[in-house]
């Protein structure tokens, strides 16, 4: 007898938390009166698993004693269950967690991160994939959002830098890796993000460089180095490293004939390991780190 899947009767919930923090389940916004709801969410999302109430308690209300903060949050989330009207958050007596069994829970940036952790894990990750990582607003945590919480606000600030750093990791490897696969045009979007994150990262103006060459945009690549040369003056006051002027030069010859050069080879001349790779020049310290430990997700 053929079988078919049964549809999915759980109530839809989408979390939306790389700007001002945002709930809906279904079609329906669901508004909580304390910020604290949010933040939790937040810190529930982030925990990709459970997360001792004691613990909660002391990031929501740090100030508070301990009987009165945990109070405090059995009642924060008996109403955001009840604003709800689904059982989002669970628990136990001495940890909580984001269902996943009776919602189907979608998070803009736990949807991210995972992308980027799959790309940094050598996954195949094409472009209509990586859609949740190109988005303007990838590299965003919770973003205009504060609580009147030290506790909860350097694990925000940690978290933010660390995702930050994440997202461009996870950009660049997957220009890279486009540029390999023949796919210049979802590379050159790729890079370019990466260049909006940080703009004096060489690895990502060299392989922008070399997506343009690969696509025959000859005015591109001319373009595409003028802004490399002109950030790292304006920022840095120096030039581009020998390696990346090379590969422009090289670009420019190409760009014409895109098809007789492989974007492998284009690129090997700027991430030589014969000690010429660019990298954010060490001069200024960098916007974000370069090399985060990856997340390990369940």
């Amino acid at each position: 007898m053929h079988m078919t899947d049964e549809p999915d009767s759980r109530p839809a919930v989408e979390l939306r938390l790389h700007g001002y923090p945002a709930l809906h389940v279904g079609a329906r916004p669901v508004t909580l009166t304390l910020k604290h709801g949010l933040a939790l969410l937040a810190r529930l999302a982030d925990t990709r698993g459970r997360l001792a109430r004691s613990a909660a308690a002391t990031l929501l209300w740090p100030d508070a004693d301990g009987t009165l903060a945990r109070t405090r949050l059995r009642r924060l989330l008996h109403e955001l269950n009840r604003r709800c009207g689904v059982p989002l958050v669970g628990g136990d007596a001495d940890t909580l967690w984001l269902e996943g069994d009776t919602v189907r829970l979608q998070c803009d940036w736990t949807q991210a991160r995972r992308v980027a952790c799959s790309a940094l894990r050598g996954e195949p990750v094409g472009a209509e994939q990586a859609a949740p990582l190109l988005h303007r607003n990838a590299h965003r945590v919770l973003d205009g959002f504060a609580l009147a919480s030290d506790a909860f606000d350097d694990w925000l600030d940690d978290t933010r830098r660390e995702h930050a750093a994440l997202v461009a990791r996870a950009l660049q490897r997957l220009a890279l890796r486009w540029l390999d696969d023949g796919d210049p045009a979802a590379a050159a979007t790729a890079a370019e993000r990466v260049i909006q994150l940080d703009p004096c990262t060489e690895p990502a103006h060299a392989s922008l460089i070399a997506a343009r060459a690969a696509l025959g945009d000859a005015a591109g690549v001319e373009s595409a180095y003028i802004e490399c040369a002109d950030t790292l003056r304006r920022e840095l006051g120096i030039r581009p490293s020998t390696a990346l002027e090379r590969a422009y030069a090289d670009a420019v010859a190409r760009a014409a004939a895109p098809a007789a050069h492989t974007c492998s080879a284009l690129l090997a001349r700027v991430m030589s390991p014969h000690g010429c790779e660019p990298t954010r020049h060490a001069s200024v310290p960098a916007a974000m780190p370069h090399r985060m430990p990856l997340p390990t997700l369940p």
